[in-house]
């Protein structure tokens, strides 16, 4: 059976980049994937610092590499943060990078991000899939696609 790992980037209780996560697990479990929705409160780490990396590293963020490095892939759910990257998952993905062996190496990953402006965090998904395929080698989903529908929701939400 696959696995997903989906990871939250924004540690807002009501955060709608969680709900739509929610909905992608829902769609995944129909089609018999096992999935993981990692708690926003493992992703509430200080800030990286290499000084630290090796004395003060985030057993949360060690934990969320292991239930990585056993699946086949993940999804970020991706805020808008002024139209840049996320703080919570630049910062889950520079501790991550310090790693050895590299949990991202040739990993299968997937952005969605909405957001309740037109653009629905187009932007963010933009900036916040920059490190990915050339600073930490993962594999990326190769087009964008956007979806505004009104009549189910009142946001808009893409995926790159």
């Amino acid at each position: 059976m696959a696995k997903i790992i989906f990871i939250p980037g924004s540690l807002r209780k009501d955060s709608l980049n969680k709900k739509l996560l929610e909905v992608c697990i829902k769609f995944f479990e129909q089609k018999a994937v096992e999935c993981h929705l990692v708690a926003q409160s493992e992703l509430n780490v200080p800030l990286i610092n290499t000084d630290d990396e090796q004395t003060k590293f985030p057993a949360t963020i060690k934990a969320i590499v292991e239930k990585i490095n056993a699946a086949d892939g993940v999804v970020f759910g991706v805020p808008e943060y002024n139209s840049g990257i996320s703080p919570v998952i630049k910062n889950f993905v520079d501790w991550t990078s310090r790693l050895k062996p590299h949990p991202w190496k040739g990993k299968s990953v997937l952005l969605v991000g909405t957001s309740p402006s037109d653009f629905g965090a187009i932007s963010g998904l933009a900036h916040t899939r920059d490190p990915f395929p050339t600073g930490i080698k993962c594999s990326m989903a190769p087009s964008s696609k956007t979806k505004r529908d009104k009549k189910i929701s009142k946001w808009c939400w893409a995926i790159f």
